[in-house]
């Protein structure tokens, strides 16, 4: 399940999600009723948080292929230098 969502975490969900919220908060400022505006400023909010949170996972994502590509560079250039060290 957790490999399904790690899919779907990437920067066009962060792009949508704010749409969304943008959306939400515009069509929650038109309503004349108090209580609609409330409900939608709040879901709003929430959706935008939760873009944001997207968004930290997609860095995290990133960071860790950045820092598992370095980790097998480094461990190519430790082999050759056993390689080496070995003749």
């Amino acid at each position: 399940m957790l490999r399904s969502l790690g899919r779907l975490i990437d920067t066009p969900t962060v792009v949508v999600l704010l749409l969304l919220g943008t959306v939400i908060m515009v069509a929650a400022g038109v309503q004349s009723n108090p209580t609609l505006q409330l409900l939608g400023g709040f879901v709003a909010v929430l959706v935008i948080v939760l873009a944001l949170l997207v968004l930290f996972f997609v860095f995290i994502k990133r960071l860790n292929a950045d820092i598992d590509s370095d980790r097998h560079d480094l461990r190519r250039e430790l082999d050759d230098i056993v390689e080496d060290d070995d003749e």
